[in-house]
């Protein structure tokens, strides 16, 4: 290294010029000349595998990739935690709403199955009879206006409504029918006849059962042709030790006829009664079957039967 001024050689530790006294400058001081100045260069780090040398801008963009990588990492976790820990909570909710509407709809903790056994109980036990007897197998079937109970009688199936009571008398091959208190109550019986020839021969029909009433002391009215919810009957209005009765007919098919007696409490001739009649007339199915229980007979049918027989074949 050289003065700056004289140009004499100056030695590394030489603070001032020993030629003319000047003052060496320092490395980092204006005015000293490049190729005079020491330089020092950084050693580049180099891999331990050999590789190339990684510069300080690959270093920042793999650390500032790790840190963003980690970042979505952690976001997607905390969001998956959040959606569990809400999915715990609506289930937790769904069995309370549950538990509690169970609890409201079976307050007496039955369930379903005890329920439906005992339904079934009841169904296999039949309508219970004011009167004592057995009522005989019962089928409850649900329609719009209330529950009705089928009964097989003579071939037919017979939809009774549930506001009704009956026994079955197989012996003398009648059924009979009441409202729950009893103020009323009818005896029928089926027989393959043709109504329609009935209604022809009604004023014979009328001899033949005044006849006939009159072995028991009674009489019986003209017949008259009467529509009642729909049911057609040819009714007499007849009277028997001091009881007074309606004996009607009516078409079950074009090839049975039902054949009835009914009474009262108040001892009169209301026809408005049928009407509960007129729904079991109106609705009986034809099966060709039959299924009868045994009871102690109380009003005579057989001969109320042949009457039937020998007006239909009359012309």
């Amino acid at each position: 290294m050289k003065c700056i001024k004289c140009g004499a050689e100056l030695g590394e530790d030489d603070v001032f010029c020993k030629k003319c006294g000047t003052p060496v400058p320092k490395n980092n001081e204006v005015g000293v000349k490049n190729e005079d100045m020491y330089t020092y260069e950084r050693p580049v780090n180099q891999p331990n595998n050999g590789g190339q040398p990684l510069n300080s801008n690959t270093q920042n963009n793999n650390v500032n990739s790790y840190q963003k990588s980690s970042n979505g990492v952690a976001k997607l976790l905390c969001v998956v935690m959040i959606l569990a820990l809400i999915a715990v909570i609506m289930f937790i909710g769904y069995l309370f709403m549950t538990s509690s509407n169970e609890k409201k709809d079976n307050p007496t903790g039955n369930t379903q199955n005890e329920i439906a056994n005992v339904d079934d109980d009841e169904n296999k036990s039949g309508k219970t009879n004011t009167q004592g007897g057995s009522t005989g197998t019962t089928t409850p079937v649900t329609n719009k206006q209330s529950s009705t109970y089928k009964v097989n009688f003579d071939g037919f199936k017979l939809y009774i409504p549930d506001t009704l009571i009956y026994e079955v008398d197989s012996t003398n091959h009648n059924l009979l029918i009441a409202d729950e208190e009893q103020t009323w109550v009818a005896q029928l019986g089926i027989k393959q006849a043709s109504f329609q020839q009935l209604k022809q021969n009604r004023n014979a029909l009328g001899v033949n059962l005044s006849e006939l009433l009159s072995q028991y002391g009674g009489t019986a009215s003209s017949p008259s042709l009467d529509t009642i919810n729909g049911v057609e009957y040819i009714l007499f209005e007849a009277s028997m030790g001091g009881e007074n009765r309606l004996i009607g007919f009516a078409e079950l098919n074009s090839m049975y006829a039902v054949y009835f007696e009914l009474l009262n409490e108040d001892n009169d001739f209301d026809k408005n009664i049928l009407k509960d009649l007129s729904t079991v007339i109106s609705t009986a199915e034809y099966t060709g079957e039959s299924a009868h229980l045994e009871m102690p007979n109380s009003i005579k049918m057989n001969d109320l039967s042949e009457v039937l027989t020998k007006s239909s074949a009359e012309q």
